[in-house]
């Protein structure tokens, strides 16, 4: 978890960038049909209120470049441009829904349901599995038959 990433290494700061509102991400809480994932939600918000992360909600991405070995993100922050500077590294977390229209005539393997890659479903299905419970994956069930893709 981010906080963990604080703990463990040498950081000099946090970030989390989202296009929604930060309270979008603490979900239903005590009050959510899955208990695990309730938990999660409070430990993020606990997180968020410690003041250890610096939160850049809501933030749509236009550009990320580089300059001096630095990542730059460019952007809207609550509808302003605004430009990120002096970022050692992102690691990105973007869920799995986007749209696949323009990969018609790749060959894709998808779930229906979940719309995940379809090794994944069963694993990450909600009516299976709550937060917490899904074993650890890798490439493999991310593979598509499109060779290299």
């Amino acid at each position: 978890m981010l906080g963990k990433a604080g703990e463990e290494h040498i950081v000099r700061q946090l970030g989390f960038i989202y296009k929604k509102k930060i309270a979008d991400v603490y979900g239903g809480q005590e009050s959510d049909g899955l208990p695990a994932r309730g938990e999660l939600g409070i430990k993020i918000q606990q997180f968020v209120e410690s003041e250890n992360v610096n939160i850049l909600t809501p933030f749509h991405i236009h550009e990320v470049s580089s300059k001096n070995e630095k990542i730059i993100i460019t952007g809207d922050l609550n509808g302003e441009q605004t430009s990120i500077d002096g970022i050692d590294e992102i690691v990105v977390s973007t869920g799995f829904r986007p749209d696949t229209s323009f990969l018609n005539e790749v060959r894709l393997s998808l779930d229906s349901v979940v719309e995940s890659v379809e090794a994944l479903a069963p694993l990450i299905d909600p009516n299976i599995h709550s937060c917490g419970t899904v074993r650890p994956h890798g490439e493999e069930e991310l593979r598509q038959p499109e060779k290299d893709f």
